[in-house]
C-alpha cells in the first residue's frame, strides 16, 4: 500500500469537502506522492454523495484513478484522464502492489433523470507490498458471495461501510446492519474488523455515533471483540508485519 492513497469516498463535507480517507499507516502518504502526483486513487461507487466534483478537485490533476467502468464524463470533466477501469475480479498491478475490484450488492445512480445502474460498483481488495491485504467493503448489503471472496483471498484487515442501516424494511437492500457485517467478517474469514461511513451525516434512522457501539457489542457477543479495530481521529493503525 505504499504511495497508494485510498480515498475511496470522495464527498462533501466541511475542511476542502474533505474526502472520505482511511488512516492506515503504511497505506497513505500525503507527502511527495500526492505532490508529484503520482498517488493511486480506488473510487469504487459513484451517486453524487460519494463522488463529489469539489472533494476530487483537491487531488493533482494526474492523480491514478482506479475505478469500476464508466463515468469517465465525471473524471473527464475534471481532467483526470489517468484513469484504470476494472471490472469485477479485474486488477492493477503496480510493482508489488495491485488493486483488484470485487462485487458487492448496491447499485448506482448519478442522474435520476438517465436512471440507476449505468456504470458499475463494486469492493476493492488492496494488496499491499509490504504482505497486507486490505478488503474495502464500499456501500453494500449483504449477499451470498462473501464466502466466496473469503476463499479467494487471505484478507489481514477487512473495512466495512456501517451506516444508515436502520429502518431494515428501507435500508436492507442497500446497507449492512452490525449483525450483517459481523456475518459478513467471518465469511471473509478476515484477522481484523474496521467501520468506517458513519458519524458524519444522519442518513438512516440510528443516531449517528451508534454504529461503533452496535458493531462492538456484535462483536463482544460473538467473542470477536479482540479482532475489532476502532480508531480515534487522527489514530493510525500500523500494519506493518
Amino acid at each position: 500500500m505504499e504511495g497508494l492513497k485510498p480515498g475511496t469516498r470522495p464527498k462533501g463535507g466541511e475542511s476542502k469537502r474533505s474526502a472520505d480517507k482511511y488512516a492506515v499507516s503504511g497505506a497513505m502518504d500525503d507527502g511527495a506522492n500526492v505532490a508529484e502526483g503520482i498517488c493511486r486513487f480506488p473510487a469504487r461507487e459513484f451517486q453524487i454523495d460519494h463522488l463529489d466534483k469539489s472533494s476530487l478537485r483537491v487531488f493533482p490533476r494526474d492523480t491514478h484513478v482506479i475505478s469500476p467502468l464508466g463515468y469517465s464524463g465525471v473524471f473527464n470533466d475534471l481532467g483526470m484522464q489517468n484513469r484504470t477501469q476494472l471490472d469485477w475480479f479485474e486488477s492493477h498491478k503496480d510493482g508489488k502492489q495491485e488493486i483488484v475490484l470485487l462485487p458487492c450488492n448496491h447499485w448506482t445512480m448519478r442522474n435520476p433523470l438517465v436512471g440507476p445502474n449505468r456504470s458499475l460498483w463494486g469492493s476493492f481488495l488492496v494488496k499491499g507490498a509490504s504482505g497486507f491485504n486490505i478488503f474495502i467493503s464500499g456501500d453494500t448489503a449483504y449477499f451470498d458471495r462473501f464466502r466466496e471472496i473469503g476463499k479467494a483471498f487471505s484478507i489481514d484487515l477487512a473495512i466495512f461501510n456501517l451506516g444508515a442501516y436502520e429502518p431494515r424494511w428501507f435500508m436492507a437492500s442497500s446497507h449492512l446492519n452490525p449483525a450483517e457485517t459481523v456475518k459478513a467478517f467471518r465469511e471473509l474469514n478476515a484477522k481484523r474488523l474496521m467501520i468506517v461511513h458513519w458519524g458524519t451525516f444522519r442518513l438512516g434512522d440510528e443516531p449517528v455515533h451508534f454504529p461503533p457501539l452496535d458493531i462492538k457489542k456484535e462483536m463482544e457477543t460473538q467473542g470477536l471483540l479482540d479482532r475489532f479495530v476502532h480508531l480515534a481521529h487522527g489514530e493510525t493503525y500500523d500494519l506493518t508485519p
